[in-house]
């Protein structure tokens, strides 16, 4: 009995109380310690999630703090999302043409925020070490976008969305960026998401160009007979 007693002391019973029975029978530090419940895995990512959160929240106080080129470069570098989703709204019909335009555009831009993690890991004293992880991560990108582009403009479009989140959540989670570049990563990828989601919206609800011929073509008309 004593040594299911030290076991339980030692190891506790996840996510469990033990009866008061058991809890009698030992001395009051054991006792005390048995009494607390273990977190399971669930409260454990709970509590993770809220510190990321308010993590965010504090990154997002420091936009403001962006050097001017990359802010006026980064928010320039939403216009090409932009362009394909109003020009087919304005027009009220899809274009393919400026689905495909947007969808090159965000496979080259998925690239380079892959080259921007491996760049992070190559001076001498960065906090990130050129590990097998954070390369691999930083490779990953440019084989979404790659696939993207092979894929149908709609599995391309969903693909390029995934990895622009994937991206930006891997980066604003990393420890070793500025908190006004976290900031400004966030709400450039959350614009280009919105962007690609609503191209992805006129191809599946508005239609696109007729390229039919008509029913009844208008003959053209016989020249006129000379009188005689």
């Amino acid at each position: 009995m004593s040594a299911l007693l030290g076991f339980v002391a030692r190891h506790g019973v996840p996510g469990r109380r033990p009866p008061a029975a058991v809890l009698s029978c030992l001395p009051p530090v054991l006792s005390g310690r048995l009494a607390r419940p273990v977190a399971t895995s669930a409260t454990a990512t709970a509590a993770a999630a809220g510190p990321r959160a308010l993590a965010l929240i504090e990154d997002m106080r420091q936009l403001s703090a962006s050097p001017r080129p990359a802010l006026l470069l980064g928010v320039a570098g939403l216009v090409p999302f932009a362009a394909a989703p109003v020009l087919m709204l304005r027009a009220g019909t899809f274009n393919p043409e400026l689905l495909h335009a947007q969808l090159a555009y965000g496979a080259c831009i998925l690239s380079f925020l892959g080259g921007v993690r491996w760049g992070l890991t190559l001076p001498d004293g960065s906090p990130q070490p050129p590990s097998w992880a954070n390369l691999g991560q930083s490779v990953a990108p440019s084989l979404v976008a790659w696939a993207g582009l092979l894929a149908s403009p709609s599995a391309g479009g969903l693909l390029l969305i995934s990895g622009l989140a994937v991206a930006a959540y891997w980066d604003i989670t990393l420890y070793g960026y500025p908190a006004w570049y976290k900031a400004l990563r966030f709400c450039l990828s959350l614009g280009a998401i919105l962007a690609l989601w609503t191209a992805l919206m006129c191809k599946w609800f508005l239609q696109g160009p007729s390229c039919e011929k008509p029913a009844h073509p208008t003959q053209p008309a016989e020249p006129a007979k000379p009188a005689v």
